[in-house]
C-alpha cells in the first residue's frame, strides 16, 4: 500500500515537473547540477596564507574567506612547488 502512494507521489511530481515552463524546470536541473559538483569539490582544501598574522589557513570551496587566528580577511594563495617555466620571444 505504502509503495503504491509513493509511486502515485513520484508519477504527480513527474508530470507536475513536465507542465512547468522550460526555463523553470532547466532552473531546477542546474540548480540540482551544481548542488551536486559542490559535493564532488567539497572534499578539496586549497592552503592560503594570512597577510596579517602570517597563519597558514585550509579552505575549501564554499569557506568564509577570513583567517581563523586573527579574523582578517586577506588571505594570500601559496606558491605552488612546481618548477615552472616560460619561454619568452
Amino acid at each position: 500500500m505504502a509503495y503504491e502512494i509513493q509511486e502515485a507521489r513520484k508519477s504527480q511530481q513527474l508530470r507536475e515537473a513536465e507542465a512547468q515552463q522550460p526555463e523553470a524546470r532547466l532552473r531546477a536541473e542546474n540548480y540540482a547540477r551544481q548542488q551536486e559538483l559542490s559535493q564532488i569539490g567539497a572534499g578539496n582544501w586549497v592552503t592560503y596564507i594570512c597577510e596579517d598574522c602570517e597563519e597558514k589557513v585550509r579552505l575549501r570551496r564554499n569557506d568564509v574567506v577570513r583567517c581563523r587566528a586573527c579574523g582578517h580577511r586577506t588571505l594570500m594563495k601559496t606558491r605552488t612547488n612546481r618548477i615552472v617555466q616560460f619561454e619568452a620571444q
